[in-house]
């Protein structure tokens, strides 16, 4: 499964974030995802006081296309960090 760069942070990567969120993470996050080819993609997640969650991207990706298998390493603004691979099925799943 390909997923395009409009799919991959609003799917996949959105529910690490909401995973990192229950275990207690706070903002401002910043995550870094890597898939099989290389392409590299970071993100500044911050919350203003409407909790209104913003996005800014750090790095984007010069192609169009993400290919699985998917790392990505979230850490927020207290030093906790977690890392999770997205594999075909689009599912994150927590390694660390």
């Amino acid at each position: 499964m390909n997923m395009d760069e409009e799919e991959f942070p609003n799917n996949a990567l959105g529910r690490c974030l909401s995973e990192c969120l229950e275990k207690g993470f706070k903002f401002p996050m910043r995550s870094v995802s890597i898939d099989v080819n290389d392409t590299v993609v970071a993100v500044k997640y911050m919350q203003d006081d409407a909790q209104v969650v913003h996005v800014e991207y750090l790095v984007t990706p010069e192609q169009d296309t993400i290919y699985d298998p998917v790392h990505v390493f979230i850490v927020d603004a207290a030093g906790q960090a977690a890392t999770f691979v997205i594999g075909a099925d689009g599912a994150p799943r927590l390694l660390h």
